[in-house]
């Protein structure tokens, strides 16, 4: 906007004289600032992208240089890998070669040995001839090496050679692993065997591991199930380093079994020393209560003389004692050993109970998230078991098959004979779901009933009989129905006291 402009607005707008002259400069100062910050602000703008060009470009340099040296170093690798492979290659050549001419071989146009053509003469062989090269990817490492055994013994082969013949069939890393062996390694079969079984990870442990935790698989017969064990077996023993003795073998089975019942902190400790008989593991496993200052190979005691113990190999000793409380109810005391978790503790703030599985005392959670019955597996006679299995998805999406048992269950939230699902190792021995006829932990923590000292149940109750609901009706899951005679329903209780379910509230009154 020129001068003469800015004058005519100053008019217009009723100014006049000085007024007028003193308005117009105030405005083109006004206009000249506007223009200098335009022109500062795209000055910015200018060199913010210049700077932002310069950065894209370095990167991209730093990105095209590091992607060269990349492909640089990934050659150099692949190079030195055929190098290697070649050499290792020629080395194998040259040894057949050797033990052809130690048999008086002849050779053809071709330089293949007559000897390498007989596959069944111990002079001469070829195991690429009766199996396919093994890739890491692909095939089971012990499957394999059996699979050679069983070729190499049928074809007579020398165990002396055996080395050599299973150097041919290797390829990618389990080829690296045979060429890193010293000259003499590489030809003792045992030494390549061990190489290759540690390197894919196939130790004593794991061995030990599958034998005792390994069940029948699908369509699997008795026999081939059984040749499984006997294979994890041998490899167990195999990979011990020990020899196939009566009393090494019982040495190592002792060894298991004690280890397998110890606390896991001195299970890990001898494990760690690799001791080789059961002297020098008992040995070990003294020292180290020695200088723990542990008094039990399974419970050991922190500082502060808290007993903390295995939670799979903890028993679980409970004993109930018996005496006269108040109102004439008898109070239940339970004195846990070897647990993890104090029972008592849980019950704080946890629906769990006292119950009974089969005639056994067990602890019993109310679980108003699951569907089913849960019991610890140890709790289930082997007659209970019925042949069947469920799945079960776990809270975090895992789903786990487990065997099926029916059990007769005994406790205030449910009580009857129930199809249950069985874990190993479950937070508590009985977790009960929302299944037919399982009570609700409100209601029982709010029952006005009265008990008998005597037995446990409402006054003038005796222990309720049971008859079993007509599973034709769909009500397989609904227990057992409570036998009214004598006794008025609203008095009736399952087993136990209420009071053992009350979680940080006053117990409610109990008079009548």
């Amino acid at each position: 906007m020129d001068t003469r402009e800015l004058i005519a607005m100053g008019e217009r707008l009723g100014l006049s004289g000085e007024e007028l002259r003193q308005w117009v400069q105030a405005e083109q100062k006004h206009l000249r600032d506007e223009r200098a910050l335009d022109r500062e602000e795209k000055a910015r703008e200018q060199k913010a992208m210049s700077e932002r060009a310069e950065h894209e470009r370095v990167k991209a340099e730093q990105e095209r240089v590091k992607a060269e040296q990349e492909r640089v170093k990934a050659e150099q690798e692949r190079a030195r890998a055929e190098v290697e492979e070649r050499n290792l290659q020629l080395r194998i050549r040259l040894a057949e070669l050797h033990s052809a001419r130690g048999g008086g071989p002849q050779t053809d146009g071709d330089g293949e040995t007559t000897g390498q053509a007989q596959a069944a003469t111990p002079q001469g062989f070829s195991a690429r001839k009766s199996l396919p090269p093994f890739e890491d990817a692909r095939d089971d490492l012990d499957a394999y090496l059996k699979r050679f055994e069983c070729v190499a013994q049928s074809q007579g082969w020398p165990k002396s050679k055996w080395a050599i013949a299973i150097s041919t069939c290797l390829t990618g890393e389990a080829l690296k692993v045979y060429g890193r062996l010293s000259p003499e390694e590489s030809l003792d079969y045992d030494q390549v065997k061990l190489a290759l079984l540690q390197r894919f990870r196939f130790t004593a442990e794991g061995y030990r591991e599958r034998f005792r935790h390994s069940k029948p698989e699908k369509d699997e017969t008795a026999k081939q199930y059984a040749a499984r064990l006997k294979g994890y077996f041998d490899r167990w023993v195999e990979l011990s380093s020990i020899d196939k003795t009566f009393d090494n073998l019982a040495d190592l089975l002792i060894t298991e079994q004690l280890l397998s019942n110890c606390h896991r902190k001195l299970a890990m400790f001898v494990r760690e020393r690799n001791c080789k008989t059961l002297s020098e593991t008992a040995t070990a496993a003294d020292h180290f209560m020695d200088a723990q200052k542990q008094n039990h190979l399974l419970i050991f005691e922190d500082n502060n003389g808290e007993q903390r113990g295995n939670p799979e190999t903890s028993e679980r000793n409970a004993e109930q004692q018996d005496s006269p409380g108040p109102n004439g109810v008898r109070k239940e005391k339970w004195r846990m050993t070897n647990a993890v978790l104090d029972i008592r503790a849980r019950m704080d703030n946890m629906p769990v109970s006292k119950g009974r599985v089969e005639d056994k005392p067990a602890i019993v959670l109310r679980d108003t998230g699951t569907n089913t019955v849960i019991v610890r597996q140890s709790l289930i006679p082997r007659a209970a078991f019925t042949g069947t299995t469920c799945t079960l998805q776990l809270a975090d999406g895992k789903c786990v098959t487990v065997p099926e048992a029916k059990v007769f269950i005994e406790s205030p939230f449910f009580t009857g004979m129930v199809l249950v699902s069985c874990l190993k190792s479950p937070l508590y021995d009985v977790i009960i779901g929302n299944v037919r006829g399982a009570r609700d932990f409100e209601d029982l923590a709010r029952s006005p009933n009265r008990l008998s000292p005597e037995t446990g149940w409402p006054r003038n109750c005796s222990r309720p009989r049971h008859r079993k609901i007509n599973a034709a009706r769909g009500q397989e899951n609904a227990g057992y129905d409570h036998d009214p005679g004598g006794c008025q329903s609203s008095q009736w209780f399952p087993v136990y006291p209420s009071r053992v379910f009350y979680s940080k509230r006053r117990r409610p009154s109990n008079s009548l």
